[in-house]
C-alpha cells in the first residue's frame, strides 16, 4: 500500500497469488505514488471485492502523479469489478513494453487487462494482450479521460473476449488515437467485435483488423463519434 508523495522504484520482482478483500488493487495499491515498475511479473493476483486485479494506482485530480509499467508481465489476474490486472484513475499512465494475459472481470466489468478513468493523459505502445476477459472492453475500458485522448500505437491485441467491445471500449474521449496496431481473433457476444466508440472520437489508422469470431467490427455510437472520427489506411479482413 503506497501512500508516498513521490517516486517509488519497483524492478525485477514478482508479485504472486496475493489477494485482497473489500479494497483494490490485488498486488499493489498506490495513492498519490509517482509509481514506476520495470521488468517485474504480476501474476494470478485478486481483488476479490474491488478494482485492479494487481495493480491499482489512483490520483487526487491536483497531484496528478503517474504510473509507468515497462517491460512486465500481467497474467491471470483478476478483479470483480473493473480492471482485471491494471486500474488507473485520475492519474498519468503509460505502459510499454509489457504483456497483459488471461486477466479477467466479472461479467459486469470493464477492462479485461486495463480500466482508465479521468486520466490526465495515456499512452500504451509495443503491447501484448492476449486472451483477456470483461463484460465491457476485453482489452480496454477507457472512460472520459481528462485530457480528451489517450494514446495507442504499435500493440498487438488477440482473443481476448467481452460482451460489448471484444478489444475496447472508449466512452467519452475527445480523439484517442489507435494507431499501427493489429487486432485479431476478438470477439464480443453483442456490439464491437474489436472496437466501441461511445460519444467519443478517435484517429484508427494503419491498424490491421482480422478474424473478429462475433459482433461488428466497429461499432460507434453517439453523435460525436461519428462527427469527431477518422479511420485511414487500415486493412480489413474477414
Amino acid at each position: 500500500y503506497l501512500t508516498a508523495y513521490g517516486p517509488v522504484q519497483i524492478a525485477d520482482s514478482s508479485f504472486t497469488y496475493n489477494e485482497v478483500e473489500y479494497s483494490d488493487g490485488g498486488a499493489i495499491y498506490s495513492n498519490s505514488s509517482t509509481l514506476a515498475i520495470r521488468g517485474s511479473t504480476l501474476s494470478s493476483n485478486r481483488a476479490l471485492d474491488g478494482m485492479g486485479g494487481a495493480i491499482y494506482s489512483e490520483s487526487p485530480y491536483s497531484s496528478g502523479s503517474d504510473l509507468l509499467l515497462e517491460d512486465s508481465s500481467l497474467d491471470n489476474n483478476e478483479a470483480a469489478y473493473h480492471g482485471g490486472a491494471v486500474a488507473s484513475i485520475h492519474n498519468r499512465y503509460e505502459i510499454r513494453r509489457s504483456t497483459f494475459h488471461v486477466n479477467d472481470t466479472d461479467s459486469n466489468g470493464m477492462g479485461g487487462a486495463l480500466f482508465t478513468q479521468d486520466t490526465l493523459s495515456g499512452s500504451v505502445q509495443q503491447s501484448i494482450f492476449t486472451g483477456n476477459n470483461a463484460g465491457y472492453g476485453g482489452a480496454l475500458y477507457s472512460y472520459e479521460p481528462v485530457s480528451g485522448a489517450d494514446s495507442w500505437e504499435n500493440n498487438i491485441l488477440v482473443e481476448n473476449t467481452a460482451n460489448i467491445g471484444g478489444a475496447m471500449v472508449i466512452s467519452g474521449s475527445d480523439v484517442t488515437s489507435v494507431i499501427n496496431n493489429t487486432f485479431v481473433g476478438n470477439t464480443s457476444v453483442g456490439q464491437g467485435g474489436n472496437l466501441v466508440l461511445v460519444d467519443s472520437g478517435v484517429t484508427f489508422r494503419n491498424n490491421a483488423v482480422t478474424h473478429s469470431t462475433a459482433g461488428e467490427g466497429v461499432y460507434i455510437y453517439g453523435t460525436h463519434s461519428v462527427d469527431g472520427s477518422s479511420f485511414a489506411y487500415n486493412a480489413w479482413y474477414e
